[in-house]
């Protein structure tokens, strides 16, 4: 959830006044994802084997941690911005507990059995979900003593793509999946008390589109984003679970480009196949903006939840800020707050 100094609202005007201020060439690969800690201070980034952990507050490099003995992917921030979760892309499929402060692996979470392709982390409370390509969908607990999950959604029999998400709450996580009866398939999104997911989902809908591969909940509950494989974006409204608006018109050639809202709620934030960046307003869904600066794919983009700064991802690392924000300012300590928090 948003904290009282970030009520202000972002205006279209500052959106589409984007430019970049910082560029990191630190990775030798494609950065596969992004994260920002809890307190925007922290940006984490990874590709296969580097892990680089940025002072975005400062706008410098802090670090960089490699695994090389398995290829990661899907970095996340656990509430301490000191640890993250990340999961491993090849067999044994574990999910890395890691320690930046001491580059140690606090532990390994072991359950699936092929690719873990979503991972998503409780808002309140130490509880995470992944969802796996072995068709189960896994909940976990960071405070665990055991290394096996906590409990399991089973969808293998479907032979289906899951993903699934935490409302702001914590209370209800979000599943949807693609169900194909022989040349028929719909998606179908599934709502679960998390307390009491083992009796069953309290709200169902079929949604008409391609397979989904990215669910979010916006930070106000209002609306939940389902990116999918064909290039097209769908905003349902998270209590009825209807269709508020389609955003399409960027390239996405089904891979697994990660879309996301502005922390006011007001915008959604995605990246493409062409390196360019795309921003629509809700609820009517009009797109605003278009922000080139990335030569390949951009797989990767996020907002800092508590300052006006957007990250975005292909090789390089690219930070953004409203033009009416100079460079300087943020290397200015006594400027920073005024000029970024929203």
């Amino acid at each position: 959830m948003m904290h009282e100094e970030q009520e202000a609202e972002i205006t279209t005007e500052q959106l589409q006044s984007l430019k970049m201020c910082k560029i990191f060439k630190d990775h030798q690969k494609d950065i596969n994802a992004i994260d920002f800690s809890k307190d925007g201070q922290y940006l984490v980034s990874c590709d296969d084997q580097a892990l680089n952990v940025y002072d975005v507050h400062q706008g410098k490099k802090m670090r960089t941690l490699y695994n090389k003995v398995k290829e990661i992917d899907l970095v996340r921030f656990t509430h301490h911005n000191s640890c993250v979760l990340c999961v491993t892309k090849k067999e044994p499929y574990d999910i890395y507990y890691w320690s930046l402060h001491d580059n140690q692996i606090l532990k390994k979470f072991t359950g699936h059995t092929n690719i873990i392709h979503w991972l998503d982390l409780s808002p309140v409370s130490d509880d995470f979900l992944s969802c796996s390509m072995d068709g189960t969908l896994r909940l976990w607990n960071l405070a665990s003593e055991y290394q096996t999950s906590d409990g399991l959604l089973d969808l293998s029999a479907k032979k289906t793509f899951c993903v699934a998400a935490f409302d702001p709450s914590g209370q209800v996580f979000a599943v949807v999946f693609l169900e194909q009866y022989y040349c028929i398939s719909n998606n179908w999104l599934y709502l679960y008390d998390f307390k009491k997911y083992h009796s069953g989902s309290f709200q169902s809908k079929k949604i008409n589109c391609s397979q989904v591969k990215c669910i979010k909940f916006s930070n106000n509950n209002k609306y939940i984003l389902c990116s999918t494989g064909d290039g097209t974006i769908l905003i349902l409204d998270a209590y009825t679970l209807d269709t508020i608006c389609e955003l399409s018109d960027f390239n996405n050639q089904g891979s697994m480009i990660e879309a996301g809202f502005t922390p006011d709620c007001n915008y959604v934030i995605s990246g493409s196949e062409t390196g360019t960046i795309h921003i629509w307003s809700l609820p009517n869904g009009n797109q605003i903006a278009k922000l080139d600066g990335h030569q390949k794919r951009c797989k990767v983009v996020k907002f800092c939840p508590t300052h006006f700064l957007m990250a975005s991802g292909c090789r390089n690392l690219v930070l953004w800020i409203p033009d009416q924000f100079s460079v300087d300012s943020m290397n200015n300590n006594n400027s920073r707050r005024s000029l970024m928090s929203i």
